[in-house]
């Protein structure tokens, strides 16, 4: 199809190396164009930035000191030249064709801010019967919103404004509920658009006990937010 807006995908690094090779090859086997896929390593030490100069020179790829994820997002943002802007997980995985049914949705629907799909969550096969024995999650499809299915117009991103580098867990559903403030408009395919690996490195499992108080404060700081009267 010609004239297709242009695409930047956005991944995030941190000592990632074990997986993010197939994070970008789902991107990889995409087959959309223009496609920029856009990688920043938020100081890794494992040596993930000569993985990527040797096997994917295709990739541009930003380095950074270690901010966290919220900042390496933010960069990202900054640096992104496409229409549209999609989120990968380094060790998360795409669905075929996810970009393409994506971005034709948006183009014959303008009045969309963004398009989602749903999720699929797995056990990565290396460390699967340890990860079983302490966390227990939901194997079933899920609506996912979350960045990994997300593909957005980038004028409504920057509308809503970056990632809070304060925010160190869930830092995206915070981002969503100002999204949400902002009148931002989405539609949730039914289709399973990403898959994300949960392993023995997951921030979410490794930092559980942060996670649930961490949500509770976002709620509240999203119910705080609607309940401050108009200016």
């Amino acid at each position: 199809m010609e004239d297709r807006p242009s695409i930047t995908v956005i991944v995030p690094v941190f000592n990632g190396i074990r997986y993010i090779g197939e994070a970008l090859q789902s991107i990889r086997t995409q087959q959309y164009q223009p496609l920029e896929i856009l990688v920043i390593d938020d100081g890794s030490t494992d040596g993930v930035a000569g993985l990527l100069s040797a096997d994917f020179p295709d990739v541009r790829c930003h380095r950074q000191e270690h901010l966290g994820l919220p900042s390496a997002r933010n960069t990202g943002l900054a640096l992104a030249s496409g229409a549209l802007i999609g989120f990968l997980d380094s060790d998360d995985v795409w669905a075929p064709g996810k970009i393409n049914l994506q971005a034709d949705i948006l183009t014959q629907q303008p009045e969309l801010d963004a398009v989602f799909g749903h999720i699929r969550q797995f056990y990565s096969p290396e460390n699967e019967e340890e990860v079983r024995d302490h966390y227990r999650f939901s194997q079933e499809v899920l609506p996912g919103l979350h960045p990994d299915t997300m593909l957005a117009h980038a004028t409504a991103i920057r509308r809503v404004g970056g990632f809070d580098p304060k925010v160190e867990m869930g830092e995206f559903l915070d981002w969503f509920a100002r999204a949400k403030d902002a009148n931002f408009s989405y539609r949730v395919l039914p289709e399973v658009l990403a898959y994300r690996r949960i392993h023995a490195g997951n921030m979410g499992i490794q930092r559980r006990d942060e996670t649930a108080s961490g949500y509770a404060h976002l709620l509240k700081a999203a119910l705080d937010r609607r309940r401050k009267p108009p200016r």
